[in-house]
């Protein structure tokens, strides 16, 4: 009882200083002023792409549509339908083919290493093959790039088509705003690789994959804590809606679970300062998700409990209201209830299926 009260307490502590990070990160930043044609920087798109030939038409388009010119690569990883027909379409892109992968190497790593390597921009752009940026994505995210920063972390979200779109919607809003707020500090702890860029010469000063690129996920949220660590360069988040990505939503319950075991893999190979709070943010997740036992075999457990997870409850609807109105979506913040009973027993499950491992890349 004591020992349960003591993890309670503790883990709740942990999970509320967190959410304070992240809320006074959020408040670090300026607002927006954008020079987006003052830094001379060069870009270039890296994608990898795997049996997408149902999206990369729609993907090549708006990256040749953009409003500043830029270098297109795709890497072709494997592919067994008509990706390749697909890219040979676009004189306007260069694209790589990967016949074959050594043993144990992750293929999107793997991919966009050789991406990167082809890569003569300045600044290397990452999106994913589902993926639409929005017109004007590389000139607005661009504009953040100033002479100290390194990597500028973008937000993406869902093309809705049910309810079920809207609530991860709010999920995929909630984990940009703790990207932001950790960005806020310099301490970028996540990152989704779907809206990132970075200098290819910070790329290169942490050593890019090497010594990642065994390790099958975190192509985002490893490189840019390794290039935090290993550099100097300055972090910044992209707030303005014209830097947005919209991605497609899995199609299925197998899919889904895929992605998020992969997505909640990538914290078994974060640095300890990042992985020990979120091992204690899981047990307060998981003693709230028997919280109900708690009325009939402990009373006094399940008071205490009830409080702590209320006042955190308090907290997070804090953070979201700010992240949220910040990137004016404030809409979304009406799901809270609804996506707060969901996600009780997903952050439960998740990370202890992304342990197992067992997902794949396409």
């Amino acid at each position: 009882m004591v020992i349960l009260k003591l993890i309670a307490i503790i883990s709740f502590f942990i999970y509320s200083f967190s959410l304070v990070f992240f809320l006074l990160g959020l408040f670090r930043f300026k607002r927006d002023t954008l020079k987006t044609k003052i830094n001379n920087l060069s870009t270039t798109v890296v994608v990898a792409a795997r049996n997408e030939e149902k999206n990369l038409d729609k993907l090549i388009k708006s990256l040749i549509n953009q409003t500043v010119d830029t270098e297109i690569i795709i890497v072709n990883d494997r592919s067994t339908d008509g990706t390749e027909r697909i890219l040979k379409k676009y004189p306007e892109i260069k694209y790589f083919n990967i016949k074959e992968i050594a043993k144990g190497i992750s293929p999107k790593k793997n991919a966009l290493r050789k991406g990167i390597s082809e890569a003569t921009g300045d600044v290397i752009f990452l999106t994913d093959a589902d993926c639409i940026p929005s017109h004007s994505w590389i000139e607005t995210m661009i504009g953040y790039f100033k002479n100290y920063t390194g990597v500028v972390s973008g937000l993406s979200y869902l093309n809705e088509k049910n309810i079920l779109h809207k609530i991860m919607n709010l999920e995929y809003f909630a984990l940009s705003i703790c990207t932001a707020g950790a960005i806020g500090w310099n301490f970028p702890v996540i990152s989704t690789g779907n809206n990132l860029a970075y200098r290819k010469k910070a790329f290169k000063e942490a050593k890019g994959f090497d010594d990642i690129l065994y390790i099958d996920s975190g192509d985002d949220d490893l490189m840019v804590q390794k290039i935090s660590k290993n550099t100097d360069w300055k972090f910044s988040f992209a707030f303005n809606s014209k830097s947005f990505v919209e991605t497609e939503p899995v199609s299925n319950l197998k899919e889904f679970v895929n992605q998020r075991r992969r997505w909640a893999s990538r914290g078994l190979d974060y640095n300890l300062s990042i992985k020990i709070p979120l091992i204690l943010i899981y047990l307060f997740y998981l003693l709230i998700l028997f919280l109900p036992i708690y009325i009939i075999l402990i009373p006094s457990f399940f008071g205490l409990l009830l409080k702590l997870f209320l006042i955190s409850a308090g907290m997070e609807v804090l953070l979201l209201g700010v992240g949220l109105f910040r990137i004016k979506k404030m809409k979304y913040l009406l799901l809270y209830p609804v996506a707060k009973i969901l996600h009780i027993p997903y952050i439960a499950i998740m990370p202890a299926l992304g342990i197992l491992r067992g997902f794949k890349w396409k």
